[in-house]
């Protein structure tokens, strides 16, 4: 099979979000996608990533492989069209399925997202994107304490917050 293109991406975002709203049937989404990219993408993989729009939506998580380029392409467009509720799901589907397969550079991007639109999980900002938000990005350790998560910048010394903050 073919790279998943940009443009294949937005496709399957769009129609996604037509099936999902019952605008489309699956079925009829994914002969659109496969007439369009016969050489992209399997049949079992469209239905999959157009059935990913409402599953995020959902706040689902999937153990099925999935491209990172889509999943935050998906998770950013939530929630620009949909706000905060829908998006904070859409990020909470991501990252289960980021940290279940141990990917660490979409973990980080996602959190990192997720600072930019300022989502929580539970009321409250993970850790990761606490950290992201911190204007020096080079912090060369972190660690915990039963009461406070220390870390440490190169050329200073150790600095603390409490944990309860997160």
């Amino acid at each position: 099979m073919g790279k998943m293109t940009q443009e294949l991406i937005e496709d399957l975002y769009i129609r996604g979000k037509a099936v999902h709203k019952e605008e489309i049937s699956l079925k009829r989404a994914t002969e659109e996608i496969l007439n369009m990219y016969p050489d992209n993408i399997h049949e079992s993989s469209a239905q999959f990533y157009l059935s990913l729009y409402s599953d995020l939506i959902k706040g689902k998580g999937s153990t099925w492989n999935q491209n990172s380029d889509l999943l935050i392409y998906y998770v950013r467009h939530i929630i620009e069209e949909n706000g905060k509720s829908d998006g904070t799901k859409a990020y909470e589907g991501a990252l289960k399925f980021a940290k279940a397969k141990s990917r660490k550079s979409l973990v980080a991007s996602l959190e990192k997202l997720a600072a930019e639109f300022e989502l929580s999980l539970n009321g409250r900002l993970s850790f990761e994107a606490w950290l992201n938000m911190l204007p020096e990005k080079n912090i060369r350790k972190v660690q915990f304490t039963d009461m406070f998560v220390l870390w440490k910048r190169p050329k200073s010394g150790w600095e603390y917050n409490l944990l309860n903050l997160f």
